[in-house]
């Protein structure tokens, strides 16, 4: 009785002195990965918002300086990616380029876009966004997939 007496005094000395230190180092990691995530959130919404100025500036006016700093620090921090996601509907009709690219911007506003080979079965969007929303279920690559011209 003596010895699992001690031994049950001795696990909670010890879960006593460890398990606080173990819930502050686990705590520290989240706060510092939830610190991250919102530094890379922010420089998104920052990039999302001075796009369509960057767009027709000069390359070294500060909106497009600033513009091509966020994009750059979230692309080496892996926040961004580029995508090749492919088209299902070939985009032949007059102005079917020019509205995919209004319906991607009016969904996905602030986020870069392009289309390569559109009239052919091999039409591909050139997306760089969020790493999230690619994939499976990633709403950009879903929008891509299933979008259909709908012509005047």
């Amino acid at each position: 009785m003596n010895h699992r007496y001690r031994l049950a005094v001795g696990i909670c000395l010890l879960l006593v002195l460890i398990v606080p230190r173990l819930f502050r180092r686990i705590d520290d990691s989240i706060a510092a990965s939830q610190r991250k995530a919102s530094e890379h959130e922010a420089l998104y919404h920052d990039m999302t918002n001075l796009y369509p100025m960057a767009g027709e500036l000069m390359a070294d006016h500060p909106i497009h300086v600033r513009w091509k700093e966020c994009r750059t620090k979230l692309l080496e921090a892996g926040y961004l990616e580029t995508r090749e996601v492919p088209i299902q509907d070939r985009l032949i009709a007059k102005g079917a380029t020019w509205r995919f690219m209004l319906a991607f911007q009016k969904r996905f506003p602030g986020t870069e876009c392009g289309v390569r080979a559109p009239k052919t079965d091999q039409a591909v969007a050139i997306i760089t966004g969020p790493r999230g929303n690619f994939g499976l279920f990633g709403s950009i690559e879903a929008f891509v997939r299933q979008y259909r011209d709908e012509a005047p």
